[in-house]
């Protein structure tokens, strides 16, 4: 990819960080060093970097630029489209432009990486009963305490005092209950009984 406007150094550079890229993200997923030898094999061919020709009917003669899209002339708006990262339909990519879009790839593959790891420290996958658990667990242990391990154990163990509880409560509502019927079947009919 040397060749054209870009340094011997620059070409390095943007080899080291697209090479980076690749083993951090892209070999330790595959477990396959292919990306990293065709990153190698496309940067020592040079691959791209040679213009392709162009088809005799799309290219201009003429001094004046033709009209692009927006209706200005090629040139004229002081854009250097040799540093653009995309090349011309029909056109390949230069030296330049085939750097930028290396680097920007790059960028994209630690960015995504980033992104994911922000998601993973979020937790954002889980409900948030357990989320709020592991980042209360996580705070316990950055500050050198660590939350009892039998924590379903005790959160089981509370349900079923509570069931106890409930039952007891129950019991003592019955026999109240009962109670107050043999009272009022005493009070009713019992009148007698209370006589004899």
């Amino acid at each position: 990819m040397t060749g054209g406007s870009v340094s011997p150094a620059e070409v390095r550079s943007v080899l080291r960080l697209v090479l980076r890229a690749v083993d951090r993200h892209l070999t330790p997923a595959s477990g396959s060093q292919l990306w990293r030898k065709e990153v190698l094999t496309r940067f020592r061919s040079g691959a791209g970097t040679s213009p392709r020709p162009v088809p005799p009917t799309t290219v201009s003669t003429s001094t004046d630029a033709q009209p692009g899209p927006s209706g200005r002339g090629g040139s004229s708006d002081g854009v250097d489209r040799a540093t653009l990262p995309l090349a011309p339909a029909g056109h390949a990519p230069s030296p330049a432009q085939a750097l930028a879009a290396a680097r920007e790839w790059a960028e994209l593959a630690n960015n995504i990486a980033r992104h994911k790891e922000l998601l993973r420290s979020y937790n954002i996958g889980l409900d948030v009963d357990e989320r709020t658990k592991r980042m209360v667990e996580a705070t316990a242990r950055r500050v050198g305490f660590a939350l009892p391990q039998g924590t379903e154990d005790i959160q089981s163990e509370q349900q079923q005092q509570q069931q106890e509880a409930a039952a007891r409560r129950a019991a003592a509502v019955g026999k109240a209950a009962a109670a107050r019927e043999d009272e009022e079947a005493g009070a009713g009919g019992g009148g007698r009984g209370a006589r004899r």
